[in-house]
């Protein structure tokens, strides 16, 4: 029974994980076996249903822990990816991904910086700085 709840939460959220992972830095071809990986790590954790909001934030916190251990496995070697890239995604591909991770919940997701601090174990200061110096690096970059 819990299983199935997973499995369908999991289902109703795939185009967010989808979206998530690629304005994380996922590249197109990698974006399935990463989603993959997520739902391994959901299988693991079990989390709650109790309300949407927090799957989302759990789903994006496995998604960045997987992207994390992503670019560890394969290095950085990403330079001439960028050029090909929509401008939004080329933009938010300047910010370091820990930065990266607070701007897409707070600016494009719409979380407030005090469940974001709890998803991500922060402090709301942590959140706020983040999210302060991932903005002034996208206005740069644009």
């Amino acid at each position: 029974m819990v299983l199935e709840r997973l499995i369908e939460a999991f289902d109703s959220e795939l185009d967010y994980l989808f979206a998530s992972l690629r304005r994380l830095g996922a590249h197109p071809e990698e974006i399935e076996d990463l989603a993959h990986q997520v739902f391994l790590g959901l299988l693991r954790t079990r989390p709650r249903f109790s309300e949407r909001g927090s799957f989302r934030l759990q789903l994006f916190g496995l998604a960045l822990r997987v992207i994390v251990r992503h670019r560890r496995r394969i290095g950085r070697n990403r330079g001439a990816a960028a050029e090909s890239l929509p401008l939004s995604l080329a933009t938010l591909d300047r910010v370091p991904l820990k930065r990266r991770a607070v701007l897409v919940l707070h600016e494009l997701d719409r979380f407030p910086l005090t469940k974001i601090a709890a998803s991500l174990s922060m402090t709301r200061l942590g959140v706020a700085l983040r999210l302060r110096k991932a903005r002034r690096e996208v206005e740069a970059a644009i």
